[in-house]
Formats: C-alpha cells, sequence, structure tokens
C-alpha cells in the first residue's frame, strides 16, 4: 500500500529525479568569446586613439627645396612645415604647387609669429612670369597675398625663413585658398603693354578721371609709371585713396599730385606726395588737396619700392567737391 502510494504520489508530480545541472560550459565559452572580442576591440581602439594626429591635413615633404621638386598640394587645407635642420643651400626653402580651376582670386596665407614660431617668414607667389613678394601683412609679421590669377595654370608658393634660421621652434602653418574678389571698382586703368603709344605710363598719356571713379589698375612691372588727369575748377578739393596693400595686395604705392603748369615744363615738381594713409601701419597712400588754381592736374601713381608685376594691383578712388 505505501509502495502504491509513492508511485502515484510520484506519478502527480512533475518531476521526482533530482534537478540534473545545466552544462554552463556554453555560457563560459560564449562569455569569454564575448570578453575575448571586447578586448580586441578595446586593443583596435586603443591603438587608433594613442595614434599621433597630425597638426595639419597636409605635412610638408621634403625634398621640396626648389620649384623642380614642389609639393604638388591641395587648395583650401592648412599645411604645415617647419625649418627644423640647416641645408647647405643659402635657405632652406619650402615650395608648393597648386593648379587654379579657373580665373579669379587668390590667398595666400602663411602664419608662425601669430602661432608662437620664431620663424620671420617670408612667402612669393609665382605664376608664368609673374610673381610676388610678401613679408608681412598690417601690424603681423605674418605675410599674406591677395592676388588674381589665370585659370587652369600652374602657381607655385614658396615658403622661408627670411634670416636663414633653423631650430625646433621655427615652424608655419600656410592656406592657400579660392576667395571672391575682395574690391568694387567701376573702371579699370588703360594700359595696354603691347604699344609705347596706348598706355598710360607718360604724362601726355594721362588717363582722364572725373569725380566718383574707382579704377583698377596695375604696377606691371619694376618701370610702371601710371599717370592720369583731372580737371579742377579754382578752390575745389580732390580726395584720392587707395585700397591695396591693406587688402593683401603686395604694392607699396605712391601718388603724387602735379600742378597744371606741369604739362607745360615737365620738370615741375609735384605739389604733394603720400606713400601712406591715415593709420600708422597703412602702406595705401591717401592724399587730399585744394587746388589754388583752374586747369587739368596731373596724378602720378607708382611703387614706392620699384617693383612690379600683374599682381600688384590696385583701386585708386577719386572724389572732387
Amino acid at each position: 500500500m505505501i509502495m502504491l502510494i509513492l508511485l502515484f504520489g510520484c506519478i502527480g508530480c512533475s518531476s521526482c529525479t533530482p534537478s540534473i545541472p545545466l552544462d554552463d560550459n556554453s555560457k563560459k565559452d560564449d562569455n569569454q568569446n564575448n570578453t575575448d572580442s571586447a578586448q580586441d576591440s578595446a586593443s583596435d581602439s586603443a591603438i587608433v586613439d594613442t595614434a599621433p594626429i597630425p597638426p595639419c591635413p597636409v605635412m610638408e615633404e621634403e625634398p621640396n627645396g626648389d620649384y623642380d621638386r614642389a609639393q604638388s598640394v591641395p587648395m583650401e587645407q592648412w599645411i604645415c612645415g617647419d625649418f627644423y635642420e640647416s641645408s647647405q643651400a643659402a635657405a632652406d626653402l619650402d615650395v608648393f604647387v597648386f593648379e587654379t580651376i579657373e580665373d579669379g582670386w587668390v590667398k595666400a596665407w602663411a602664419r608662425g609669429q601669430d602661432l608662437g614660431s620664431s620663424a620671420d617668414l617670408m612667402l612669393t607667389l609665382k605664376q608664368n612670369n609673374e610673381s610676388a613678394l610678401s613679408t608681412f601683412h598690417l601690424s603681423s609679421t605674418d605675410p599674406m597675398l591677395v592676388v588674381p590669377v589665370s585659370g587652369e595654370t600652374i602657381t607655385y608658393v614658396a615658403i622661408q625663413e627670411q634670416f636663414n634660421d633653423f631650430g625646433d621652434n621655427q615652424f608655419y602653418e600656410a592656406l592657400f585658398t579660392s576667395i571672391k574678389n575682395p574690391v568694387e571698382y567701376n573702371g579699370t586703368e588703360d594700359e595696354n603693354q603691347e604699344s609705347a603709344t596706348e598706355d598710360n605710363n607718360g604724362l601726355y598719356r594721362a588717363q582722364s578721371l572725373t569725380s566718383g571713379d574707382r579704377i583698377f589698375g596695375t604696377i606691371s612691372s619694376n618701370f610702371d609709371r601710371d599717370w592720369y588727369s583731372v580737371d579742377l575748377e579754382d578752390n575745389e578739393r580732390i580726395e584720392i585713396n587707395f585700397e591695396a596693400n591693406t587688402l593683401g595686395s603686395p604694392v607699396d604705392l605712391v601718388v603724387s599730385l602735379y600742378s597744371p603748369a606741369t604739362f607745360d615744363d615737365p620738370t615741375i615738381e609735384a605739389v604733394k606726395i603720400r606713400n601712406n594713409g591715415l593709420l600708422g601701419n597703412s602702406f595705401d597712400p591717401r592724399l587730399v588737396h585744394t587746388s589754388d588754381e583752374a586747369g587739368t592736374w596731373g596724378i602720378l601713381v607708382e611703387s614706392y619700392t620699384s617693383t612690379g608685376s600683374d599682381f600688384y594691383w590696385y583701386v585708386m578712388d577719386v572724389v572732387v567737391e
């Protein structure tokens, strides 16, 4: 009887046998695999995270010390370079090259001392036979150029330390970028470089101006002299302002005003000469004068340093009142 009770009791239970322990080896294996994967991922992440990050998208690559070995670089990306070691050459020259797609304006900017570098930089831009040079911009010793360039043409930019210094703190960053036209004007200089009689390089070929003219011109060579003329009444005031170096042009201008008598006697000296503006660090001249006689007055625009190319541009604004 007791045996029957036990038998039926067992039938009523879901299980009368002791629970069989689960084999957790598979769980351990899964956990181990997960742990190994996590460790591998962590290791991979650690490798990526600890890799040195370049300070610039583009790094200078030696040798690039002359135009034949210029380093090809993209526009619109910062470039990092240095003058850590001396060379047998007179200077450690870093030359870069890029191509512009269409006619337009290019800004070439190198900065060193503004970043804490000891390098006193000089920047030269060259396209075909035209070149421009900059050693500063406004109150900064770091150079900048803003110049008009031709499309589908190779452009070179050379950067060097002016005094050929080198060392651990001789570094720089550079950027070459396309920009929109930085100036507005309503007229252009009348200059035919292929004809000596169809330019404004002489007093008697001076280009006539009126009040409100904003003329875009260039000091296209070391010997270029741009002559203009304007008619003034007695006691009329003329104001001439320039936009050039302040906006990145390499030109350092000087403007001279000549009285009507100069057209009869070219040896007469200028009435007034200006080679700087209102601000102490402005290389763009501002000339103001009140006429003491009616007639045609002469205006001469030239380079103060006797240097020029098609990159040495200016905009002259004339107001008579």
